[in-house]
């Protein structure tokens, strides 16, 4: 297909490129004659190229002839092969990968290409390094994360090669502690089927947090478990704001689930009428109002399931710090300044943690499991991507442009997220915290918070007795 807005690096006219161009092929070692203008002879046999034979295809210039690889192939190839090696792929979703951009190799080109590119899979990290790398992230995550998710956020936050037998050790002697809390015992689990991706789109709120005015909304697919939206507001009761995270995901995706799944609650009314409207001209037998299932929340699995980790993970440490305000009188639920000054303090932080374990989440491997009928061994976003590979196939329904306007224009969603305080107190707490030089961040969060909050109490009080005088 045609790029749009594509500038050809050699003419400077055309703006689109033609998948129908042929590179030849070196007789003597395989690589194409792009490889050897970027990176010069074979290292492997000191290759001259002597002559070319067989053709594969690739993007060029319709309009030239220029074939865009000419000048970055060695570069972004590079950065694109690295990348996946990073979030550790196998050779084969990397050639998978490499398929979606047009490119088509073997294995064994693959790790060829690798080699020429200096592009390792393991690299000497200095063990200091890697300690304070560790230390870092434990106290990043609160000693929530495990051996996993620490390798994985050295090699993807960090870009360090390292090896998981290495992070496992620090670990043991960094958090002893955590390790011990993160052992648990295994329980047997009910099976749960799904055909592939956009299946199920399974849709919950979380209200652990409620008690600070700060609740939490999430979306995850049933098939390759992964999170499609996860968002901390002000509220998860308003149908308009549900609907309007579901409607954000269906126009970046540009699909549809075949089916959604909620409780009754009434925060879901619009969602399950947007829904319904996308899936009105279906033919199968989920078409319209056999698009949504409503039942109570334990039969909602997956995001249930997925609950419990994000609690463990992530919310158990923001549920500590705040009820230790609460507990030592620094915050009244009852107080509207005291929310005010709870939102605009911790939800910015709340989310960003959120956002982090999104991240992480949607790129983990997914761990083997027995006795299960969903895909394990890979990660979320892989699942989703190359279902074919796990036994699915996407099961979305591809929506128009005219049935998203449509859907905007009725339930009126297209509108900026405004702050989650008065506008005038967000001026306020800007100012405030601009002109004593406050930084909010996690190790400094409650601090700012009571200076915020003594703030606005004091001007309060001059208000009031201004007014008595």
């Amino acid at each position: 297909m045609a790029e749009e807005a594509t500038m050809c690096l050699k003419c400077q006219h055309c703006t689109d490129y033609e998948q129908q161009a042929h590179i030849p092929i070196c007789k003597s070692c395989g690589c194409d004659k792009i490889l050897h203008s970027v990176v010069g002879a074979c290292n492997k046999r000191q290759c001259q190229c002597p002559g070319y034979r067989k053709i594969r295809t690739i993007r060029h210039c319709v309009n030239c002839g220029h074939l865009p690889m000419d000048h970055d192939f060695k570069f972004d190839l590079k950065v694109f092969l690295n990348n996946l090696v990073e979030r550790n792929k196998s050779n084969a979703l990397i050639l998978e990968y490499l398929k979606d951009i047009g490119i088509t190799w073997s294995e064994r080109t693959l790790k060829r290409r690798l080699n020429v590119l200096e592009i390792k899979r393991h690299e000497h990290v200095p063990v200091q390094e890697l300690r304070d790398i560790i230390q870092q992230e434990v106290v990043v995550c609160g000693g929530l994360a495990g051996v996993r998710r620490i390798y994985d956020q050295c090699r993807q936050k960090y870009h360090k090669k390292v090896k998981r037998i290495d992070v496992q050790e620090i670990l043991r002697e960094v958090d002893p502690e955590g390790r011990k809390l993160r052992i648990r015992r295994a329980l047997n689990r009910r099976v749960f089927k799904s055909q592939g991706p956009n299946w199920i789109w399974s849709v919950d709120g979380n209200d652990k947090l409620q008690f600070f005015h700060i609740y939490i909304h999430g979306c995850i697919d049933t098939f390759s478990r992964k999170i499609l939206w996860l968002h901390a507001n002000t509220t998860n009761k308003d149908s308009k704001v549900v609907a309007k995270y579901f409607f954000d995901t269906v126009k970046t995706l540009k699909v549809c689930p075949n089916r959604t799944r909620s409780d009754p609650g009434t925060e879901n009314v619009d969602l399950i009428e947007c829904q319904m409207f996308l899936r009105r001209n279906s033919s199968d037998q989920h078409a319209f109002s056999n698009s949504h299932i409503m039942g109570p929340s334990p039969l909602n699995q997956k995001i249930e399931c997925f609950w419990s980790t994000f609690l463990k993970r992530v919310l158990i440490r923001w549920q500590e710090e705040l009820m230790g305000l609460h507990r030592d009188g620094w915050y009244d639920r009852h107080s509207c300044i005291d929310k005010w000054c709870m939102v605009f303090v911790y939800l910015p932080l709340i989310q960003h943690d959120i956002d982090a374990f999104q991240l992480w989440w949607n790129n983990h491997k997914i761990r083997h499991q027995r006795q299960v009928w969903l895909p394990t061994g890979a990660a979320p976003n892989d699942i989703y991507a190359f279902p074919h590979l796990y036994g699915g196939h996407q099961c979305g329904f591809t929506v128009s442009d005219r049935d998203l306007a449509e859907v905007a224009r009725e339930k009126t969603l297209n509108y900026e997220q405004s702050a989650r305080v008065p506008q005038d107190f967000y001026n306020e707490a800007t100012n405030f915290t601009a002109t004593n030089h406050l930084t909010i961040e996690i190790s400094t969060a409650a601090e700012c918070y009571i200076q915020l909050r003594r703030h606005f109490i004091l001007e309060r009080s001059a208000l009031q007795s201004s007014i008595y005088v």
